[in-house]
């Protein structure tokens, strides 16, 4: 079942991404009332349920921190207001605050 999972995430991040570099082709793809740049980060978050689903033991510090930053990130872009979230630079911030508890999982965690 696990294996099923993955194969359909990663296909439907293959789909998103392709859709997403075709512009540097020279080709558009626009549907009415649906901009892929507001909802990309639903791949951040897919990539971290595919994490999540392959080998939980080992990446649920990555599957975490990509299903959080995307979903502040889609929630910024969707134009949903929580004050908190007003304050966080995801780039900034937390992607480096993810690195560095990382960084300790790894220290401690190696063998």
């Amino acid at each position: 079942m696990r294996k099923g999972i993955a194969i359909l995430l990663g296909l439907i991040l293959i789909l998103f991404s392709a859709i997403k570099l075709l512009p540097f082709f020279g080709i558009t793809v626009s549907v009415a009332g649906f901009s892929l740049d507001a909802w990309f980060p639903v791949v951040f978050m897919i990539i971290g349920l595919c994490e999540l689903i392959i080998n939980p033991s080992v990446n649920w510090l990555i599957g975490i921190a990509m299903i959080v930053l995307g979903g502040i990130d889609l929630v910024k872009n969707i134009g949903v207001v929580i004050p908190v979230l007003s304050i966080i630079d995801t780039k900034t911030m937390l992607l480096p605050a993810f690195i560095f508890i990382y960084g300790i999982k790894v220290l401690f965690t190696s063998k």
